[in-house]
């Protein structure tokens, strides 16, 4: 079997696009042929939400890392036709949602190994796991780094987004420093521009991106009104719209992210 590999949507600034990009990139992935697992660790349940799915007080990640519930008893299959709409789906798409007792975690739980023990319990059943992430440095959220191998980071190009990304990859810095020996590093991804306008002060921030982070950097992801429409109705845009702009936007970071990590594993 096949190594699962776990990649995390991870920036320590809400409102970056983060929830919007996890929910189409675990669609995408699926899609195009791959056993998807999206697991919402943010208490607001996001990205559970944009499925069409309301948490479920006994099917979410709390479940599952303090009740030591089995999988069987905490994954919601959404409906294809919410997050694929005509598409043909060649793999599969399951998700562990997000609950407001999510915020009692890290209250209730000491070992940080804990999430990444429980993921190898699907070693080889899932091809890729996608983690949704609260932006509040935790130990939720340090956790699901421990159990990560890729990171990506969404970021709009404003002051206090790119400031988010900066602790963003200087946390994930030190989480590789203290990392067990041989343990591998977590490698990011890229960083992403989103909610992009065609500004002068967002030009100054995507370039700011490019000096600090050079090939890391991925092309912007435009600001698109048929994002909110697609969230308004519960669905993503490869459902909801799949020849608009905004499903084109969401196609070309898939392709990015697939030669991203054909380059990391070489």
């Amino acid at each position: 079997m096949n190594k699962t590999k776990v990649l995390t949507l991870m920036n320590e600034k809400g409102g970056v696009g983060k929830t919007t990009l996890a929910v189409h990139l675990a669609a995408a992935l699926a899609i195009v042929g791959y056993k998807v697992m999206l697991i919402d660790t943010d208490p607001q349940a996001s990205a559970t939400l944009s499925y069409g799915i309301a948490p479920d007080a006994k099917k979410n990640i709390f479940n599952l890392m303090v009740d030591e519930d089995e999988w069987r008893d905490v994954v919601i299959h959404p409906s294809k036709k919410l997050w694929a709409g005509g598409y043909e789906v060649k793999g599969s798409l399951a998700i562990v949602g997000g609950h407001l007792k999510t915020y009692a975690i890290p209250t209730l739980i000491r070992d940080t190994m804990l999430l990444k023990n429980r993921l190898e319990e699907i070693e080889g059943y899932v091809d890729i796991v996608v983690f949704d992430t609260s932006p509040q440095a935790s130990l939720m959220n340090e956790a699901v780094v421990k159990a990560t191998n890729y990171v990506i980071i969404p970021t709009e190009p404003e002051p206090l987004s790119l400031s988010g990304t900066a602790n963003t990859v200087y946390h994930l810095g030190e989480n590789n420093r203290n990392r067990a020996m041989n343990t591998p590093p977590v490698e990011i991804l890229g960083i992403i521009p989103t909610m992009y306008r065609k500004t002068n002060s967002h030009d100054t921030g995507v370039g700011f991106l490019h000096d600090t982070y050079g090939d890391l950097v991925y092309n912007p992801v435009p600001l698109r009104i048929g994002i909110s429409e697609a969230s308004f109705s519960k669905q993503t845009v490869f459902a909801h719209a799949p020849e608009s702009d905004a499903s084109k936007d969401m196609w070309a970071v898939m392709a990015q992210l697939m030669n991203q990590m054909a380059v990391v594993n070489g």
